[in-house]
């Protein structure tokens, strides 16, 4: 006799706000994984690429929103619909069970063959295989009253509650109230509200203020500031930074936090947060890290040590759920870190291992009662904190390397440039000659960074991409230094403008090398002259032989070797000609020159047109035979030396010390 079943339809429920802002998140993660090759082909499609992805998450959302999760049971035909674009569908009597597992409503159909559409079938296959059920709805979509009707409707009997609600009672009773993951998610949110309101910004903060604030770097964390590698779990490079781990602290941390207990949950997660840090420092050594990201990678690390070991009193279903979730994200995160420079996978790695680690000593915290969690977690907390001081010592210790270098090369800046500053002070009250000072250059600041660059010489290489990095940007660094002084002393023994002017390039070009090594910053530096550099150092040759050229003329013409025709002739030829030569190859390269040279070239533009006006003046007087315009003239050649100072202003001492630092 043909079995006869009730018409019923049950709807889901529709997905939340977060729910809705999960895609967007993800949506923009995947916009960061795909930008460097949408970069490398044009930069404006970057901002449609973003744009793109958002519109089809937020189809795909508005499309869930209007057909939620529904079943359909009508004139003996069952139809599920999963998702706004997969239903499945099948005659009655092959639904061979459907109920409600971990808050989850699952179907299992008495034969594939009967299910339709037939291309979905291997996936519905390979779903029994992996949790014992065909079909599988999101989690809390359908209440258990919706699976009833359903079960009534097809004659089966009534569940009386959820197949895993003896082990979530359980979980409840132990641990009634989640307390710590909200407590944690309110002091990163409260610590970016914070530096956000003093100047640090929503959404890229310096890495210098970062580490004002307490972000984790190297060369301070490995000599005495241990502490950052705590302080940096709770700091965070921008609101999409901080939104993506909140999102996915939220949604993992209370089933950990339950599972161990708040004060086990606790001592796991900062535990691997530290670990994370001390992985970070370990690995790159120089750069500047911050974020809650180590910290949770160690909750799922936790979770998969927590479920490692088939235990009883967890579900099978539930075991799988978990372990599969937790190799996901360790599995999305390597490859997000891999494709994204700049992203710290050491810390990733790092807290993960610890959490594991972790899970494995509390994996029997959910099987006991608070005894028996007092005793694991304070033999968690004395076993991590002897591995801490450990790790701390070996940072502090690690031999003269790369980073503790770096350290000496801002105190030996510091140190040169109080040298000079007292050399020039002696100098400019008439206690010491310019000679003195020249030598004072070469036998107090030269021999600073020779002794520095030996030092890189005899550093032992190390393993890692950002030590490669920051020993050549190092010696890169000390090179443009050790130029700088020794062209600056080459200035002041001969008084030589051309020989000032290409110190104070290097020096602008030791501070860019420097600025240039950011969170994100990867790229190899190097130090390729531009033509703007070149035609600048053309400018000041051309400016010197014009001068030379101008005080021999004006010698001859004082001393009457040269009549007024030759005079005016050799002038034009040998002064005005010589410096409108050096003067157009200079603007015509300062139009092509780095945005970061742009006030050094107004500045030199206002010197050209001061001297070139006075240069023009000397050239009519001698013409004209008029005086007026000859006073005229040297009144401008004297603006245009004060012009030239400005060319390269000294910075103060204040600025000086906030340079180094």
């Amino acid at each position: 006799m043909e079995r006869r079943f009730a018409d019923v339809v049950v709807t889901g429920r529709r997905p939340n706000v977060m729910e809705l802002l999960g895609p967007v998140l993800f949506a923009v993660i995947i916009y960061y994984v795909i930008a460097p090759w949408v970069i490398a082909f044009d930069s404006k499609y970057l901002p449609l690429a973003l744009i793109f992805l958002l519109i089809l998450n937020f189809a795909a959302r508005i499309r869930a929103f209007r057909r939620p999760p529904r079943v359909i049971l009508e004139r003996g035909g069952f139809s599920l619909r999963l998702f706004s674009n997969l239903t499945l569908k099948t005659p009655a009597a092959n639904v061979a069970n459907i109920d409600l597992r971990a808050n989850r409503m699952t179907v299992t159909f008495a034969s594939l063959h009967a299910v339709e559409p037939a291309k979905l079938r291997t996936w519905l296959h390979g779903n029994f295989r992996k949790h014992g059920c065909h079909a599988m709805a999101a989690r809390g979509t359908f209440s258990l009253e919706q699976v009833n009707q359903l079960r009534l409707a097809l004659g089966m009997p009534v569940q009386s509650a959820d197949l895993y609600a003896d082990y979530e009672a359980t979980l409840h009773q132990m641990t009634p109230r989640v307390i710590v993951t909200p407590a944690l998610i309110a002091a990163n949110v409260a610590m970016f509200v914070v530096m956000a309101a003093l100047g640090a910004g929503f959404f890229m903060p310096d890495p210098q203020l970062m580490v004002q604030w307490g972000a984790n770097f190297g060369p301070l964390t490995c000599h005495g500031q241990w502490w950052r590698l705590f302080s940096s779990l709770f700091l965070h490079f921008g609101m999409l930074h901080l939104l993506m781990n909140m999102y996915i602290l939220r949604d993992i941390g209370p089933v950990v936090e339950r599972m161990l207990g708040p004060v086990g949950f606790a001592i796991g997660y900062l535990v691997s947060g530290f670990f994370g840090s001390v992985a970070s420092v370990w690995w790159h050594g120089a750069i500047v890290s911050a974020g809650a990201t180590g910290a949770i990678c160690g909750v799922f690390g936790m979770l998969l040590g927590l479920v490692t070991v088939h235990q009883h009193s967890i579900p099978a279903a539930i075991i799988r759920e978990h372990r599969t979730n937790a190799i996901m994200f360790v599995v999305l995160s390597t490859a997000l870190a891999s494709a994204i420079p700049g992203i710290d996978i050491a810390a990733h790695l790092g807290g993960f291992v610890a959490g594991f680690l972790c899970g494995l000593v509390q994996r029997g915290n959910q099987l006991f009662g608070a005894g028996r969690r007092i005793s694991r977690n304070l033999g968690l907390a004395a076993a991590a904190s002897v591995a801490g001081v450990v790790a701390i010592y070996f940072l502090s210790t690690r031999s003269a390397d790369i980073v503790a270098l770096s350290i000496q090369a801002g105190k030996v800046d510091t140190a040169a440039d109080a040298s000079f500053a007292a050399s020039m002070q002696r100098q400019e009250s008439g206690s010491q000659t310019a000679v003195a000072t020249s030598a004072e250059i070469r036998t107090a600041i030269l021999p600073m960074y020779d002794d520095l660059a030996d030092q890189l010489k005899r550093v032992p290489r190390q393993k890692g991409i950002e030590q490669d990095r920051l020993r050549t940007t190092l010696a890169e660094y000390v090179e443009l230094k050790r130029e700088a002084w020794e062209l600056m002393r080459e200035s002041i023994a001969n008084n030589n403008l051309v020989a000032e002017g290409l110190a104070h390039l290097r020096n602008e070009a030791a501070q860019r090398l420097v600025a240039s090594q950011s969170l994100r910053g990867h790229d190899k530096q190097t130090r390729v002259a531009t033509s703007f550099h070149k035609e600048f150092a053309v400018l000041m040759v051309a400016d010197a032989e014009a001068m030379q050229a101008l005080a021999i003329l004006y010698g001859q013409d004082s001393r009457g070797d040269v009549n007024a025709a030759d005079l005016k002739a050799m002038f034009n030829r040998d002064v005005l000609a010589v410096w409108q030569k050096g003067t157009k190859r200079f603007l015509a390269a300062a139009k092509e020159c780095p945005v970061q040279d742009l006030p050094i070239v107004e500045r030199t533009r206002k010197y050209i047109d001061l001297k070139s006006a006075g240069l023009l003046l000397l050239a009519q007087s001698l013409r004209e035979g008029d005086q007026t315009k000859s006073a005229a003239g040297y009144k401008k050649l004297e603006e245009a030396a004060e012009a030239a100072k400005e060319i390269w202003p000294k910075p103060s001492n204040v600025d000086a010390e906030d340079q180094n630092k």
